[in-house]
């Protein structure tokens, strides 16, 4: 592990979900095809997720990572951008050692592995709100923007 990832943050799980999407693409995808894939709606941020792991897993600069998952850049015919990414072969084959691993694993920490001290039933583990209502201020308002054109001001 380098000094780099040992300082950063990732999604182990948003990596590996990342990769796989982009191997059942062919290795290369938009991101709106890579979101449609994985559900996600970060897309830049899982793919800054996957540079991570390689830097963890191979050892490599950040520097390094962009080549071996590379961004190109695209445009449609009304001007808007379109990124794809592109994964080396080296990334598929740290993605199959990985999953034939059973990676990743989720560490065992404080919050995560330890049981809650509150009994269950009780008021702390109980939703306040019964699953599936809506609040009634989130049920009479379709949009933030519905009575206030004032934020839309100066733009186009």
């Amino acid at each position: 592990m380098t000094d780099e990832t040992r300082r950063a943050h990732y999604s182990r799980k948003g990596a590996m979900r990342t990769i796989h999407a982009l191997i059942v693409l062919g290795g290369s995808g938009t991101t709106r095809q890579i979101a449609d894939r994985t559900e996600s709606l970060a897309v830049h941020t899982d793919i800054d997720s996957v540079r991570c792991l390689l830097m963890d897993h191979l050892g490599i600069t950040r520097e390094e990572s962009h080549d071996l998952v590379r961004r190109e850049h695209g445009g449609t015919s009304n001007g808007r951008r379109v990124y794809r990414y592109r994964i080396d072969d080296r990334v598929v084959a740290l993605y199959r050692r990985l999953a034939a691993e059973g990676f990743p694993k989720r560490k065992r920490t404080a919050t995560n592995g330890a049981r809650s001290k509150e009994p269950s039933g009780t008021a702390a583990s109980r939703p306040t709100e019964p699953m599936g209502t809506t609040a009634p201020h989130v049920a009479e308002q379709t949009s933030m923007f519905d009575n206030d054109d004032s934020l839309w001001k100066g733009r186009p």
